[in-house]
């Protein structure tokens, strides 16, 4: 028996046999096997380039580096292109499996294009004092310009072996290619070509084999930057092959589990995570992972323990036995099995519900969820939601998914759901939220113009109508609050507004029943920050992400564990353009459960708040106990303006927890530094 220990991100105790997940990788592709169908192998081909296209178009639309943006959108040009296309069809009906036909025709290109040390200097003759090609034949002296005609003297028309000369590899790139647009990397190393695709057939070859020369001579200037280009090319492409051999996307290639296991691994995806058969996780061990990130959220969603940043987790072997005791940060490997069930019948994992009437806590308190597992062990959550929905992450519903959800399929998904919701109950859904790690198995279509063309939730209005509407029929007979997540303009507020308005429109005009709906906005980004007062115009209700301002209030750095005043700042000033325009303020995220905040939130006018189910007793708890005291909900401008003008951790500290809206007699030692 031996421990190891990390950082808490789930509470809660279990145990369960180890389940190594471990990244499948270009080296673990296999052999092919008999019987390969080639038509079959064809059309995976197609299908995964497409997608893997998809998904790199996606992720240029957000914002991100101009190389990146150049990387992504030339791999993604590369593996689609028409030529290559054929070339791997062509290798697939001679025998090959699709991963192989690929790496066999991509890799070769890519490792010639990507070289990392070129020879930039012409090499001279001896004694001729003047770069071979020049007032010679190019192909006597060895070089390959097109035709062995003269070539200008910028172009290294003799060159040393094949691979070694920049330039030519760059004439030789717009050769295979035909046009620019489809050089796989064209946009990084030979930005500088001014030539439309449409003249390329025009232009003559010495002349173009000396602009690729300039070219070499110039990318060549930052060694460095060649090299990352191409690192992260070879990777991408690698992470290409290894997904053809997977048959689907990454995040799909899991393995299933057959019994209650504690899952071991560096890091995972929401996607992933979802992938398993959740109901028999019983706990999640991770190397790696980002506590404030989304797959913790779904843990916590799932009342599955969690621990994260565990050094020397994956020694653990398959099938070993674990203890895990995420409430202290603490794992057993091969403990004493009799030693084991004792400790966890010990153990009261979940707190017994509330039964309060929200009026007796002086403010809406509800679960929010996401990620449920099963639709059959909804019943296991319905506890929870006894007082509601406070916040329905639509998305994690649908992560999985192989294909986009339609309309029938989200509908029948969000009614089991919300029938477990008492009637009269709040029940808030936000609409779908694809960004950072968030991303599903399906591929994603976005608008390609209008004002949500660059909606940061990263989903399109074809696929968000679809999901209003599903909204809209799941809640029949009842009030919905329906939040739109990351919105930064008050364009993307109305056109968004305007959805919903054509959702129910064609629904009622299909003779559809429908729920009745309530607009909300996440609250969530700088800019929506500052600009709440206008969105108010655009919603009923702001509901105030903590966990997303928590990041950007520590930007550049990691987000921040304590309650800093950057995020205290900007709380006040979106409750305080609430209060201004008559809008309701609610507060959700990794910070709405911390019982040492509710007196400030109070003070703020915050009338709603959703946390984890895990924390709802613990929250309505405190509340009843402030209510008594007679706290309640108000917008204090005087403590507004305190805020305002803190300065430091400390003295936020000390305005919160020393000063006339401190606790009275609460046992809590605050997280500040």
């Amino acid at each position: 028996m031996y421990s190891l220990s990390g950082i808490t991100v789930s509470e809660g105790v279990s145990e369960g046999r180890a389940f190594l997940i471990i990244p499948r990788t270009l080296e673990d592709v296999p052999e092919v096997g008999q019987g390969l169908n080639p038509g079959e192998e064809i059309a995976k081909y197609r299908r995964v380039s497409r997608e893997f296209a998809s998904k790199l178009n996606n992720a240029m639309s957000g914002t991100v580096p101009d190389k990146v943006r150049d990387l992504f959108g030339a791999v993604a040009a590369y593996i689609t292109n028409a030529d290559n296309t054929r070339a791997i069809e062509l290798q697939i009906e001679l025998g090959k499996s699709a991963a192989e036909a690929a790496q066999a025709v991509l890799l070769p290109k890519i490792a010639r294009l990507s070289h990392p040390t070129v020879e930039l200097e012409p090499k001279r003759q001896e004694g001729a004092g003047a770069a071979p090609g020049v007032g010679a034949d190019p192909a006597a002296a060895g070089g390959h310009a097109a035709g062995g005609a003269q070539a200008p003297a910028q172009a290294p028309a003799a060159c040393a072996p094949e691979g070694e000369c920049a330039a030519c590899d760059a004439y030789a790139a717009i050769q295979e290619a035909g046009t620019l647009r489809e050089l796989p990397v064209a946009d990084v190393r030979l930005r500088s070509l001014k030539v439309t695709p449409e003249h390329m057939g025009a232009i003559n070859p010495e002349v173009l084999a000396a602009q690729a020369a300039q070219v070499a001579v110039h990318v060549a200037d930052d060694a460095d930057d060649m090299q990352v280009v191409a690192h992260e090319l070879n990777l991408l492409m690698r992470d290409f092959i290894s997904t053809i051999n997977h048959n689907r996307l990454a995040a799909d290639d899991m393995p299933q589990l057959s019994e209650p296991s504690v899952i071991i691994a560096a890091d995972l995806t929401p996607a992933s995570f979802l992938s398993l058969h959740t109901e028999l996780v019983r706990a999640v061990v991770l190397e790696g992972g980002e506590a404030s990130g989304h797959l913790a959220t779904v843990l916590r969603d799932l009342c599955i323990p969690a621990i994260y940043g565990v050094k020397g987790a994956l020694t653990i072997s398959n099938g070993e036995h674990i203890l895990v005791d995420a409430t202290r940060g603490s794992i057993l490997v091969e403990p004493p099995k009799d030693a084991a069930r004792a400790f966890i019948a010990s153990q009261g994992r979940f707190e017994d519900s509330d039964d309060a009437d929200d009026n007796d806590c002086g403010m809406t308190v509800a679960g929010s969820m996401g990620a449920m597992g099963p639709v059959s062990s909804l019943t296991h959550f319905a506890r929870y939601l006894h007082h509601g929905l406070g916040l329905l992450r639509s998305e994690f519903l649908f992560l999985n998914y192989h294909h986009e959800p339609s309309i029938e399929e989200m509908t029948q998904t969000f009614a089991e759901v919300f029938n477990q919701v008492p009637k009269g109950a709040p029940l808030t859904a936000r609409t779908f939220d694809f960004v950072g790690d968030k991303k599903p198995l399906f591929t994603l279509e976005m608008d390609e113009r209008g004002p949500l063309r660059k909606y940061g939730a990263q989903v399109g209005s074809v696929l968000l109508k679809k999901e209003l509407k599903a909204l809209l029929l799941a809640s029949v007979g009842r009030d919905i609050n329906i939040v739109f997540p990351l919105i930064t303009r008050c364009s993307e507020a109305k056109a968004l507004n305007n959805l919903l308005a054509e959702s129910i429109d064609e629904l009622l005009a299909q003779g559809k029943e429908i729920g009745t709906a309530h607009v909300g906005l996440m609250i969530e980004t700088p800019a929506a920050v500052l600009s709440a007062r206008a969105f108010a115009a655009f919603g009923e209700m702001f509901l105030i992400g903590t966990s997303s301002l928590a990041e950007y209030a520590a930007a550049p750095r990691p987000p921040e564990d304590y309650f800093t005043p950057a995020l205290a700042k900007m709380i006040a000033i979106a409750c305080k353009a609430a209060h201004s325009e008559g809008v309701t303020v609610g507060v959700a995220g990794r910070f709405a459960m911390r019982i040492e905040l509710l007196p400030f939130y109070l003070a703020m006018g915050v009338t709603y708040l959703t946390t984890d189910a895990t924390a709802l007793h613990k929250v309505r708890k405190e509340l009843q106990r402030l209510n008594d005291q007679n706290y309640s909900a108000h917008f204090d401008s005087k403590l507004y303006q305190a805020v305002m003008d803190v300065a430091s951790a400390h003295d936020l500290q000390r305005l919160l927890f020393h000063d006339e809206y401190a606790f009275s007699g609460q046992n809590v030692v605050p997280d500040f530094q």
